[in-house]
């Protein structure tokens, strides 16, 4: 009898989104975004002190609270197209993800000696590797969204899985063990 254990690397990260779906997400983050509460800015600053006045300030270079969606007004005479094509530059995370850090580290609204001792925000890591790069196939940190199996070219030149044949009275984990101590 021939026994083969199946060994896989199971994804390490989630799938790339498809081009409908980018758009479906960031169609649900606009609708979520006209659907929110508004900010209330009396509640927290008092009318005309320092922190209002600045808050007025940052607000006028925002005009959605939610910066990873674009910017769209919600009013006006083009208030209702504010949707996205497929495909559209504003749907890519990589997009997203850039807003969200430039927001984060507060570039726009900086002053000068503001951008001078601005916090370092840290980056996502790439969804591509250096094994991915470099074609290195023998790598697990390669093609994160997928699962990997191992597998072995036979001297008959066929891909398959590493087994043996169990000899006597030996359990599977004795026959597995001993194949991949060789």
């Amino acid at each position: 009898m021939q026994v083969a254990p199946v060994l896989s690397r199971p994804p390490v990260i989630t799938r790339s989104l498809t081009p409908f779906e980018k758009a479906y997400y960031l169609y649900q983050k606009r609708l979520n975004e006209r659907l929110a509460l508004p900010f209330t800015r009396y509640f927290y600053f008092k009318k005309d002190t320092p922190a209002d006045n600045e808050w007025k300030r940052k607000a006028k270079t925002r005009p959605t609270a939610a910066r990873d969606i674009g910017n769209y007004s919600g009013h006006g005479q083009w208030a209702w197209n504010d949707e996205l094509l497929i495909g559209a530059k504003e749907s890519e995370p990589e997009m997203q993800v850039e807003a969200l850090l430039k927001d984060a580290e507060g570039l726009e609204t900086a002053s000068a000696a503001e951008a001078a001792k601005k916090e370092v925000v840290e980056r996502p890591m790439p969804r591509i590797t250096e094994a991915d790069k470099k074609g290195d196939e023998r790598s697990l940190n390669r093609l994160l969204e997928r699962s990997l199996y191992l597998v072995i070219k036979s001297p008959q030149g066929r891909w398959q899985f590493p087994g043996a044949a169990i000899e006597g009275r030996e359990s599977l984990h004795q026959v597995c063990g001993a194949e991949f101590l060789h």
